[in-house]
């Protein structure tokens, strides 16, 4: 079941959440490490405050891995800033056809009661956002 951790916006946030994942896991940083196949102490690093430690594209997706996180990019529209609009609409067409957008091959979209009508204010956000497709 998939569960919403908490919202991050740059990447000593995205490395906050992981450490809650990994509290609630119970797993201790020399775990982890074991676990994502890191150094000995790589975790402890990352989740210490003001320890200048960052993600590497391996470390980033093994921890991932091991914590059983996946990231997705959940955008509003409604919170683009009117700069970003003006460039939109500034933009050349040859540029401004996004490329199609496939969804991850082990979800399948489930409607949220309560989802938010143009117009309407944003509900609180579900626990549970999509389930996995199995097959059969």
């Amino acid at each position: 079941m998939l569960k919403i951790v908490g919202a991050a916006n740059d990447l000593s946030q995205i490395a906050g959440l992981l450490d809650v994942r990994r509290r609630s896991l119970g797993l201790t940083c020399l775990a982890l490490d074991d676990a994502a196949g890191l150094s000995s102490g790589y975790s402890t690093k990352l989740f210490a405050k003001g320890y200048n430690k960052n993600f590497g594209n391996m470390s980033l997706s093994s921890m991932l891995g091991a914590l059983g996180g996946l990231i997705f990019l959940v955008c509003d529209d409604d919170l683009i800033p009117p700069i970003t609009n003006h460039y939109r609409s500034s933009t050349p067409r040859r540029f401004a056809h996004p490329p199609a957008l496939l969804p991850h091959p082990s979800l399948v979209a489930v409607p949220i009661p309560g989802l938010k009508a143009p117009g309407e204010e944003a509900p609180a956000l579900p626990e549970v956002i999509a389930l996995p497709y199995l097959p059969g």
